[in-house]
């Protein structure tokens, strides 16, 4: 893996390419070789390949939950927010109570121009992953500001100790 990191900084991406294949040959299991992968795709604008490494990565790594988080932005960089939302969807599935997609999620529907999607999105997040400090951070600031006070003192009263809640709280 620092092979194939090093010769991607570089830039000869040939060679890190190869690096990484011969690295999933052997070690299968390891998302972060999906990951460097289809990044690397995805910056030579190589969408194609960068879906078929994301996708590979998910049946050998279903529970990586940044790997589901790459594809999703590779989608979005694509124009095709609605593919990223069922991936979202099908790996908040796979992976039940999970913040980071939750997040995630509601990040899709803000960059798509959906206030209300979002705003929505955040509250079923909440719903099932109620002591999570990065979606109520989150839900803080997308409040007016007249209501962020109220909301800072159910995230407070539900994660009190959480450092997303607190740095949110005091800004």
């Amino acid at each position: 893996m620092k092979s194939a990191v090093f010769e991607r900084q570089r830039g000869e991406i040939e060679m890190a390419l190869e690096t990484l294949s011969a690295a999933l040959a052997k070690f299968p299991k390891c998302a972060k070789l999906y990951m460097i992968q289809g990044q690397i795709h995805q910056s030579k604008q190589i969408f194609a390949a960068a879906r078929a490494s994301f996708a590979a990565g998910f049946k050998a790594c279903p529970k990586e939950v940044t790997l589901w988080v790459l594809a999703s932005r590779l989608e979005e960089e694509d124009g095709k927010s609605i593919k990223a939302r069922a991936l979202l969807e099908r790996a908040r599935l796979i992976n039940p109570a999970n913040d980071i997609l939750w997040a995630e999620a509601v990040g899709v529907e803000e960059r798509s121009g959906g206030a209300a999607q979002a705003k929505s999105m955040l509250a079923r997040g909440l719903q099932e992953c109620p002591t999570s400090g990065h979606l109520w951070s989150m839900s803080i600031w997308s409040e007016p500001r007249p209501m962020r006070k109220s909301r800072s003192v159910d995230a407070l009263k539900k994660c009190e100790h959480n450092p997303h809640v607190l740095l949110a709280v005091s800004k």
